[in-house]
């Protein structure tokens, strides 16, 4: 799994999703279509070999790892309070 395959554009968009937004806020931020923010999503979840949201932010946040461990813990309780 390496950064380097991802396209700059990924990388925003996978930065996004590690940070909580969903689809349509993602878009709205980076001015493109919420199937365009979906497309993106599923070529970083390809390129990176991970099988869904969670696991492409743990590999974001770099596994756990102190204080980015609790980011990521903020970050999967919000998602139940949603």
């Amino acid at each position: 799994m390496q950064m380097q395959k991802l396209t700059r554009r990924e990388v925003q968009v996978l930065h996004h999703l590690a940070h909580g937004l969903f689809n349509k806020e993602i878009g709205q931020k980076l001015g493109i279509s919420e199937q365009t923010v979906k497309n993106h999503i599923s070529m970083v979840m390809q390129k990176l070999k991970v099988r869904n949201r969670v696991e492409a932010a743990m590999f974001y946040w770099g596994q756990p790892r102190h204080s980015r461990w609790r980011r990521l813990r903020w970050w999967l309780g919000a998602l139940w309070t949603r």
